[in-house]
């Protein structure tokens, strides 16, 4: 946050009391602090790109943070689902199968 604020300097962070920028700190953490420092960096590179003269708040961040999530979520959507099962085969069917590749079951009291 502090590097974003800097980059631009369009509040004059050096300028501000501790008090203040403490107040600033607290809020950009309570407001960014359910998610990875990671994402939390991401964004703040993708807002840097998207918009280089503007200076983000936390709003902007989070905003950033949950359309990339959505990206990621779209696109795993659209991968196959490995845990999708093939039908399942009618009893008449794998009767056949079975017959097919020769294999003989006996069922429980079936005469000899």
């Amino acid at each position: 946050m502090e590097v974003m604020v800097r980059k631009h300097d369009k509040f004059g962070w050096d300028r501000m009391s501790g008090d203040m920028r403490q107040m600033i700190r607290e809020d950009w953490l309570l407001a960014l602090s359910p998610y990875p420092v990671d994402e939390c960096r991401n964004a703040c590179r993708i807002h840097t790109q998207e918009a280089p003269n503007k200076v983000p708040n936390e709003g902007h961040i989070k905003a950033i943070i949950l359309r990339e999530r959505e990206k990621l979520v779209a696109l795993q959507s659209k991968r196959e689902n490995p845990l999708v099962k093939e039908p399942r085969v009618s009893g008449a069917a794998a009767n056949e199968i079975i017959k097919t590749a020769g294999i003989g079951i006996k069922t429980f009291g079936e005469a000899k």
